[in-house]
């Protein structure tokens, strides 16, 4: 986000968002599911290794993840977002997953990880991240990006409504261009669907406000309260949102790396 240019703002920013984030859920049908079923089908191997979850979110990898590997460590900027992977960790009966609040350019990791996986994140913003992580993976990279324009109806009609210009997914792709130069061989996959989220009438707009709140814009409460009202579903009894993405999901194998030059 080019607008929160300190650690701090970041940080401040993610917090705000983090509850209206969606947490874990579980099923062979999600997103997540598909994602992480991609990278094993390329090689990729949980079980009984380490993982580093690089900008984890809510934890809706980590959760998934720290079910077969010995350890997941869940980096974020935001306690927020660690508060609802703590939640989901203690409702699975999880106790491999170590929470760590920390900017990625600050982290100062213990070693290697067997796996690091990063996903739709702007910790992995620049060549000096990848450089990171070239040095603290010990096998394999999972990297998540977008690929096209992602439509999000619920927010850029709030942006509309409130005459703001967003303009998602700012940060530079840096990986694939990456192991390009570096001539180092990965797979890839274009991923492209639609994740669709339920709302209570409360939540939406809480959800609405926090959005609002993050990019420091002063509600237009009249006009968001009719706004919402285009998304109520009669059949579900929930207000239903839709968001069309396209990502690419690229996987490496980083132990073939032995020396790239300065």
């Amino acid at each position: 986000m080019s607008e929160y240019k300190t650690a701090m703002e970041r940080k401040a920013f993610w917090n705000k968002r983090s509850s209206s984030f969606p947490g874990h859920t579980d099923g062979e049908d999600t997103y997540q599911a598909k994602m992480l079923a991609i990278a094993q089908e390329h090689g990729v191997d949980f079980k009984g290794h380490t993982v580093l979850d690089l900008g984890c979110g809510t934890g809706s990898y980590t959760i998934r993840m720290a079910r077969a590997a010995s350890k997941v460590t869940a980096l974020d900027i935001s306690e927020g977002m660690l508060n609802a992977v703590k939640e989901s960790a203690g409702a699975n009966s999880l106790t491999n997953i170590e929470l760590v609040c920390a900017d990625w350019a600050e982290y100062v990791p213990q070693g290697k990880f067997d796996i690091i996986l990063c996903s739709l994140t702007p910790a992995v913003s620049d060549r000096q991240a990848v450089e990171k992580i070239r040095m603290h993976a010990a096998k394999w990279v999972i990297h998540i990006s977008f690929a096209g324009p992602m439509k999000a109806h619920l927010l850029d009609g709030l942006f509309n409504l409130h005459n703001y210009e967003y303009k998602r997914g700012e940060w530079e792709v840096v990986m694939r261009p990456w192991l390009e130069e570096n001539n180092i061989s990965f797979v890839s996959n274009r991923v492209q669907g639609e994740w669709v989220k339920e709302y209570s009438r409360e939540a939406i707009l809480s959800n609405c406000l926090d959005v609002l709140a993050a990019h420091r814009l002063t509600p237009n409460m009249r006009a968001l309260t009719d706004y919402i009202e285009q998304f109520w579903n009669a059949e579900t009894g929930t207000y239903l949102t839709k968001t069309a993405y396209d990502v690419e999901i690229i996987i490496a194998d980083f132990s073939v790396i032995k020396a790239i030059p300065e």
